[in-house]
């Protein structure tokens, strides 16, 4: 799928908001748990002089990988599913896949810290008792090990999978002969990939911006606005001119930065397939499988952001609530999505500490019929002091 980032920003903004194809720092390099270390100054100087496109291709390579299926091919595939048991039986398999690879996109993110989500609870907890805990099922020891797993058994997964394995191969012509310096080059690329975007430029341009939305293989690309007033992007650009497209935006009741237990995110559902478009996609069997991670990037953090519901409802949907009180209310919350999707993407949500974001669009399944697209946020990176 084509990126759309350097288009947008070419059309909407100042040359000087995207830093460009020859910017390139490593603000991470020399923080203690970067595995970028391990890379050759020249190793180092060849990633630099990659030029954008190829950049773009290797991020676009990496999310493919870590889904481990392709879009074309699993729609065609779940078109032949005639039972739901079938569809769970791939599903189950797609998941454990995925549940082993999420530890190398969180780690491809965070070279210099670790231990990113290491943050306080993002609700209070539920005002009743919990009940006592019942056996540990197959599906949560899943779960626990799942959490244990490292970017080593990434590359393990990697080594089973096609498209795991093209992948390993586009990193070890850079310099990626083992677990360690494969995970180095990743964080390297990451690194140049992040440097086109200079958000301190972007809001220079727009104070309003909040953030830039990144959907691997989807043309979902954009930056992402905020103001006091929800009907203000309904019909401006990005650099407030009008036009019918408008601008990806942040309910005005959200509190900034992802801060509250359910973010809201409006865009349009053009007919030529921009903006929120491609989220009535995720009604089509399969579509999800190759679709289930995206990624917020502010200046301050990066959040990837794990699918796990989506569906057709109106404006009266508890989606639409941001001022999720507690454990309980979230629970409720989050269970009516799953049960209201169109896929099960087994994604484990915790109630007491995730946040959540909710991205919505037209839909035309009946009058003023609504898209959502639910996700569980993971902060993958924040800025140290180091780096300020």
């Amino acid at each position: 799928m084509k990126r759309l980032m350097a288009m947008l920003l070419a059309l909407l903004l100042p040359a000087a908001a995207l830093a460009g194809e020859g910017a390139w720092f490593y603000p991470a390099l020399t923080l203690p748990h970067s595995e970028m270390q391990l890379l050759t100054d020249d190793q180092l100087d060849r990633i630099a002089a990659l030029p954008s496109k190829e950049i773009h291709a290797l991020v676009e390579a990496m999310f493919l990988a870590a889904a481990g299926v392709e879009e074309h091919a699993e729609l065609k595939l779940w078109k032949t599913f005639r039972t739901e048991a079938e569809k769970e039986a791939r599903g189950t398999e797609n998941a454990a896949y995925r549940a082993r690879t999420l530890p190398w996109l969180k780690a491809a993110f965070a070279p210099g810290n670790p231990a990113a989500e290491a943050e306080p609870a993002a609700l209070r907890p539920a005002p009743t008792p919990e009940p006592t805990a019942a056996p540990l099922t197959q599906a949560t020891a899943a779960e626990e090990q799942a959490r244990a797993w490292t970017a080593e058994d990434s590359v393990a997964a990697f080594r089973d999978n096609v498209y795991g394995q093209k992948y390993l191969a586009q990193l070890e012509t850079l310099g990626g002969t083992d677990a360690r310096r494969c995970l180095a080059v990743t964080q390297a690329v990451i690194q140049r990939w992040l440097a086109e975007l200079d958000h301190d430029r972007l809001a220079e341009a727009n104070p309003h911006y909040q953030l830039w939305i990144y959907a691997p293989g989807m043309p979902i690309d954009y930056p992402v606005v905020q103001c006091s007033d929800n009907s203000y992007y309904l019909d401006r650009l990005f650099n407030r001119k009008k036009n019918p497209a408008g601008t990806l935006f942040v309910d005005c009741r959200n509190l900034p930065e992802l801060q509250d237990p359910n973010t809201l995110i409006y865009g349009h559902h053009m007919r030529d397939g921009s903006m929120f478009h491609s989220l009535t996609d995720y009604d089509a069997g399969g579509f999800f499988e190759a679709h289930p991670f995206m990624v917020m990037i502010s200046r301050d953090e990066i959040h990837l952001v794990e699918i796990f519901a989506g569906y057709v409802t109106d404006s009266r949907d508890h989606c639409y609530d941001i001022a999720l009180s507690d454990e309980a209310d979230m629970r409720a919350f989050v269970e009516a999505a799953q049960e209201k999707s169109d896929f099960n993407a087994h994604v484990e949500v915790d109630c007491r500490r995730d946040r959540l974001v909710t991205l919505s669009t037209c839909a035309y399944n009946f009058e003023k019929a609504r898209c959502v697209v639910i996700g569980r946020l993971s902060r993958v990176w924040y800025r140290p002091w180091e780096m300020e």
